[in-house]
């Protein structure tokens, strides 16, 4: 049957910094956690004609424009404990722990595909992101509220729930991991931030006054592992949501690194690290997920990697542009039971690696090459 949400993540960005900004850290978080034979295996990376879908609310016919398209694999056994993992490739064939992902950025439009490798027909997923210069209330975001099954419905919304997503709220039990809090981070470079605090009455961005941009992401859930299935969909879009809530905190709070990066820069940054996955894919040195430690994200040209090898720019290749940065949004993490711990496709680069940057030394390093994709 599957399941649909409906998210939209306020954020104190203009679109073209979120453009940069959410591209630099899929990257970068991709890079840290792929190894020990998981991670991500990029198969394709090149741009290609798409077609935006017919938007009724501008009465705009469908548009054929250029995007960025880009095919992955997920390798998830090193995310999945033993037993799960031997028991589940019995039952189901050696490679149901790995996910393609189909991904079609045509900035502020992103459409992707994502399915189990070994049975398709058993994991999908579809998620259309819309990104707009407003605080998150549109009624009828452009694209999105077109979407076959949203139209179908007479209200905007009817039988999807909607879910705000607030970066200036504490994750609930990762206060002692998870040490990126908006409120209290300031750009030393920019002079942006820290952000004010929700309260029970206005949240952060009726208090704010500079840039806003919204987020819509709509996501299409459908999982068959009988008699799991229900318990599995949950649990994707509570792990959903939180990675989409720790990536965007971590946008905001590694201002200082890719703030002041071109997309130029940030777009040769992830060539540099495509180029390596397949190689770091099998590196046994792989960092953990939300831990913090005292490093800083690589830039362009930096050099520092996971496993400390060179993520250099080659400027005899070309910037690539932007690749989609929906992979950020699904964490599917372990949950109890056999069928249940099956993981999302998107796990790998929505959660964020123990060698990330403090907030406040990464505030006290202005010198730094300034790069952070929806």
């Amino acid at each position: 049957m599957g399941r649909s949400l409906v998210y939209k993540i306020p954020l104190p960005f203009t679109l073209e910094q979120y453009s940069r900004g959410i591209l630099y850290t899929t990257t970068e978080v991709s890079r840290r956690e792929t190894g020990k034979g998981s991670g991500i295996e990029v198969l394709l990376n090149q741009t290609q004609p798409f077609t935006l879908p017919p938007d009724s609310s501008t009465r705009t016919p469908a548009t054929p424009v250029e995007c960025q398209y880009t095919k992955k694999i997920y390798h998830m056994e090193r995310m999945t404990p033993a037993f799960i993992k031997s028991l589940a490739m019995k039952m189901y064939g050696k490679n149901i722990l790995k996910f393609t992902e189909e991904s079609h950025n045509a900035y502020p439009f992103m459409f992707t595909q994502s399915e189990n490798l070994e049975q398709p027909d058993r994991f999908s997923c579809t998620v259309i992101s819309v990104h707009l210069a407003d605080k998150g209330d549109c009624a009828k975001p452009r694209f999105l509220h077109d979407h076959p099954f949203l139209k179908s419905h007479k209200k905007p919304y009817e039988k999807v729930p909607v879910r705000v997503l607030d970066i200036t709220k504490e994750i609930e039990g990762e206060k002692s991991k998870f040490k990126y809090d908006p409120t209290t981070f300031r750009s030393q470079q920019l002079g942006i931030g820290p952000l004010p605090a929700s309260d029970k009455k206005t949240p952060w961005w009726d208090k704010w006054e500079g840039p806003m941009m919204c987020c819509y992401k709509y996501t299409y859930l459908d999982i068959n592992f009988f008699p799991m299935s229900s318990k599995m969909e949950k649990t994707f879009f509570k792990n959903q949501e939180l990675a989409l809530l720790k990536m965007h905190k971590q946008m905001f709070c590694f201002l200082d690194t890719w703030g002041r990066m071109s997309m130029e820069e940030v777009q040769r940054f992830e060539h540099e690290v495509g180029a390596q996955l397949a190689t770091l894919l099998h590196k046994e040195d792989v960092r953990f997920e939300y831990e913090v430690a005292d490093d800083q994200p690589a830039a362009a040209g930096a050099d520092k990697s996971m496993d400390k090898s060179d993520v250099t720019p080659n400027l005899s290749n070309p910037p690539v542009a932007p690749s989609s940065p929906a992979a950020a949004v699904a964490d599917l993490t372990p949950a109890s039971g056999a069928a249940a711990q099956l993981p999302a496709p998107a796990a790998v680069s929505a959660s964020s690696s123990d060698n990330e940057p403090d907030p406040a030394a990464a505030a006290q390093q202005p010198d730094a090459l300034t790069p952070v994709p929806a």
